[in-house]
């Protein structure tokens, strides 16, 4: 059976969106305080399929489906040590509670992503060492998901959940189906499951080194990633009130940071906020900034957001995001800003068009309207032999964006 192997990836290892160029620590001013998120590193499939190879789960996952592998260590290992070498001059070589402060959502890879981390940001004493302890303790902070607004707003939002419902069930997203009709049947055939749940397995097989079964080169990586990235955009900030739902609470928490670091107001004054948390959120920060191509965030990859003192003493905000370890942070130009060392007072302006005035009400599900709707994706990150399931956006700019068109009323 011969599928169309789509070239346009919406996953990879790249990720790479809208940029003017690497990022450059020095021309844009001294740094004054670093909030960083981060995805977890790579991990074990979160299940598996009947016709699996690897089925038995003591020999290939033996921490568990789900958990974080040493591979997913080394990743951020390695990040932290990037940080390391990037926030020298912010941080001393020794944890205090004064300096930085970590938080992560209450999930296994991401609390176990951040002690990793943090091996390669703290690397242990020579003081420590002599007792034979090989780490600094550092304290970890976390919410359980279900009151998480931070950086789990979906868990207990039922505006999300209704919104959602709507878009899978929309027919942009079911034309989209209906074109993979034939692929899906190919994986059901062969793995026993849906092609969304085998893309997670082979993902992770592959990654950690797996030989993966012969029928899978018809559509691994293409088009099941594609395929399986499209699954995703029930989870999207597709709309104002998405991106105020899904990342309006972490843009309020920057906010607040940054302003009381301008105003030395900042208590403790810290100069790092560290945060690990998954693919979704980066993804809808991205998205929410209109800087994101669609492609999902690798794991281990990190955005940055840097508040800066210039040489006019004037406080700017740069915005990089590292999704290689191979190659420097990409710098982003954001929308409405007028540098990519984008003025304090602009980038606030940017966060107070996302902050929530009050998240319980904007969680609240709507009442039925013929008011029709658009969920905005962005073009780069489709196939083009899927573009004509979609709609051109009234709302944004057509050659950058797709759209998602429903009723609440529906």
């Amino acid at each position: 059976m011969v599928f169309i192997k789509v070239v346009a990836l919406l996953v990879g290892l790249s990720g790479l969106q809208i940029c003017c160029g690497s990022d450059d620590l020095e021309s844009w001013g001294k740094l004054v305080l670093a909030n960083v998120i981060y995805r977890h590193g790579a991990r074990a499939p979160v299940t598996s399929y009947p016709n699996d190879p690897y089925l038995d789960q003591s020999v290939y996952w033996p921490r568990g489906y789900g958990q974080l592998t040493q591979l997913g260590e080394q990743m951020h290992y390695e990040l932290g040590s990037f940080y390391r070498q990037r926030y020298s001059s912010l941080l001393p070589l020794e944890y205090n509670v004064n300096d930085t402060y970590i938080r992560s959502t209450d999930v296994d890879r991401t609390l176990m992503s951040a002690q990793s981390n943090l091996a390669g940001l703290y690397p242990a004493l020579d003081e420590e060492t002599t007792d034979k302890i090989f780490w600094q303790d550092i304290p970890i902070h976390t919410v359980d998901e279900d009151n998480d607004q931070l950086l789990q707003s979906s868990y207990s939002c039922s505006r999300y959940t209704y919104e959602a419902a709507l878009v899978t069930s929309s027919k942009e997203y079911l034309c989209v189906e209906e074109k993979n009709a034939a692929m899906k049947e190919y994986v059901a055939n062969y793995s026993g499951s849906s092609a969304a749940l085998v893309y997670d397995v082979i993902k992770a097989e592959y990654e950690h080194g797996l030989t993966l079964p012969d029928w899978t080169s018809e559509v691994f990586p293409e088009p099941l990633s594609s395929y399986a990235s499209f699954e995703m955009l029930s989870s999207l900030a597709g709309t104002k009130e998405l991106e105020k739902i899904l990342t309006g609470k972490f843009f309020e928490e920057l906010s607040t940071n940054l302003q009381a670091k301008v105003n030395s107001t900042l208590s403790p004054d810290r100069s790092l906020f560290m945060y690990s948390a998954h693919d979704i959120n980066l993804l809808n920060l991205l998205h929410t900034l209109k800087v994101w191509n669609g492609k999902i965030p690798p794991f281990a990859s990190s955005i940055l957001f840097e508040l800066r003192l210039n040489s006019l003493n004037q406080y700017v905000v740069t915005v990089s995001y590292r999704n290689s370890s191979s190659e420097d942070p990409h710098l982003l130009n954001l929308t409405g800003c007028s540098s990519p060392a984008c003025p304090i007072d602009e980038f606030i302006t940017i966060l107070n068009n996302i902050i929530p005035e009050d998240y319980d009400t904007e969680c609240a599900v709507v009442p039925s309207s013929d008011q029709t709707i658009e969920f905005i994706i962005p073009k780069e990150g489709i196939p083009e032999e899927w573009h004509d399931c979609f709609n051109e956006p009234a709302s944004a700019d057509s050659s950058q964006f797709l759209s998602i068109n429903y009723n609440y009323g529906a």
